[in-house]
């Protein structure tokens, strides 16, 4: 083989050795970067991932909030309403912190059994066995509700709540639209008070005429279709008033409306005045929010458990003030053990 032919060979023999050699070199150089990339790309998504699912969470307060907390947040209440509104509530009497009980066992009569049936005579000895279901009822009403977020807030509560609307006027002009989303509301129907300061437009007033009476509830009938109770805002004055309850019973019977006396009076003559005009007539048994302190609320929304557990059933009325609500949002494990009802479902 010529000279220049055998040095050609060997050195291109040389390249190809040098190439494997340095492809060979590469290899673990590609390999640690691919591993590298991989590393990065996972490190970007998990803090990615982490800014995203803690962007609310950038302090220990927001950790701790429960859902209905950051229900009450999003929703704004008070935005549409008056800075000044918790005055325009109920008038604050004694009353607010007195509890009534639904009815005295002893002041039930016992019917007697025929025959000889166990089960019968069973039921016939227990007062409330109408009553009788799985668990005690209760019915929470919410007072003074005006505006549609104070609705919208209440239905997200979780279980019924009776709305009981303030009749419209030029400080709320929409609370009879606001109660038309619901199919089951009250009415909250102002009367004369002994002294409140914050009197509502068109309040009825002791020695008002049946005329001026009807006149009123009419209006009320046609604002409110769906209502079939009436409670009474404020009222310590008018509901102690035999002649003025005797009138006011006269016309709700006419426009075949029930009574729930919010009872802000012991002198209440409400019960007797609707019983003598075949009114069916309940009463409260304890306000749950004479004061805006969580534990003070949910004490006494235990002391309204504890008497529906004793007479079957109870009623609860409260304010659409924020901390009441809140204390509603969170008693779902407390009411457990009770059928949270509309109204209407109380004996009459």
């Amino acid at each position: 083989m010529p000279q220049n032919k055998r040095k050609k060979t060997r050195n291109t023999t040389k390249r190809t050795h040098t190439n494997k050699k340095r492809k060979t070199q590469k290899q673990p150089i590609h390999l640690l970067n691919l591993i590298l990339t991989i590393l990065l790309i996972t490190t970007t998504i998990s803090m990615i991932s982490y800014f995203m699912f803690f962007n609310d969470w950038d302090n220990k307060e927001a950790i701790q909030k429960t859902a209905e907390e950051k229900i009450i947040e999003k929703m704004s209440i008070y935005d549409d309403l008056p800075e000044d509104m918790d005055k325009y509530f109920e008038e604050k009497t004694e009353e607010f912190d007195k509890i009534y009980l639904t009815q005295k066992p002893e002041d039930i009569a016992q019917p007697k059994v025929q025959g000889k049936d166990e089960k019968a005579k069973e039921q016939s000895q227990d007062p409330l066995a109408m009553l009788k279901g799985s668990k005690p009822m209760l019915a929470i009403i919410i007072d003074d509700v005006s505006w549609k977020s104070q609705v919208k807030l209440l239905q997200s509560v979780g279980y019924p709540i009776n709305m009981s609307f303030l009749p419209p006027t030029p400080r709320h002009k929409n609370s009879a639209n606001a109660a038309q989303v619901l199919d089951q509301y009250m009415i909250h129907l102002p009367l004369q008070a002994t002294s409140f300061k914050y009197e509502e437009k068109d309040t009825l007033h002791i020695g008002d005429s049946i005329e001026k009476i009807d006149k009123r509830i009419a209006l009320l009938k046609n604002l409110y279709p769906k209502a079939k109770y009436i409670n009474n805002h404020t009222g310590s004055m008018y509901t102690a008033d035999y002649e003025s309850m005797d009138k006011l019973m006269k016309v709700l019977k006419k426009y075949d409306f029930h009574f729930v006396d919010s009872r802000t009076t012991a002198k209440s003559v409400a019960v007797d005045t609707a019983k003598k005009n075949g009114v069916k007539v309940l009463s409260r048994n304890i306000f749950l929010d004479n004061k805006l302190e969580y534990a003070y609320i949910e004490g006494q929304l235990k002391k309204a458990l504890k008497i529906a557990k004793r007479d079957g059933f109870a009623i609860a009325i409260g304010h659409p003030h924020k901390m009441t609500i809140k204390v509603l949002m969170g008693s779902k494990e407390l009411l457990k053990d009770f059928e949270v009802v509309t109204i209407d479902k109380l004996p009459l």
